[in-house]
């Protein structure tokens, strides 16, 4: 089966911030519910950052590649341009929180991401040198 987009809702809760609700029809697949908060655009870094609640009652975890698809389609931007780190799933599961930055352009990004996190979503490659 195909699995897309069966429904998406998106608007704003009693707390400021963004709600978004994705129900997707793939039996592996369970909707869930992103909530950003904390929201500060960062003219300096030329960034928006932010912190990810994500409510996931029917799976174990989302990955970080499917937040960042799902931050870049919400705020209209490209999946390289949003970093996500500090994953941590509450106990007892259904609940994520995370730490999101969302980068103007490629050269900011380079210019104030670490090395480690640029690696995770791909801008930089790493060059392996062998010592003989």
């Amino acid at each position: 089966m195909l699995g897309g987009i069966f429904a998406v809702g998106i608007g704003l809760d009693s707390e400021p911030g963004i709600s978004i609700s994705l129900n997707l029809f793939q039996a592996d697949v369970a909707p869930i519910t992103l909530r950003t908060r904390k929201f500060i655009t960062n003219r300096l870094l030329s960034r928006r950052q932010f912190v990810v609640d994500v409510l996931h009652p029917d799976r174990p975890n989302v990955s970080k590649a499917d937040l960042s698809q799902k931050l870049a389609a919400l705020y209209k931007t490209e999946p390289q341009r949003v970093v996500i780190f500090h994953s941590q799933t509450q106990y007892g599961g259904g609940k994520s929180t995370a730490f999101a930055l969302i980068y103007d352009d490629e050269a900011s990004q380079k210019k104030f991401e670490p090395k480690h996190r640029l690696i995770r979503v791909c801008t930089i490659s790493i060059v392996v040198i062998i010592r003989q």
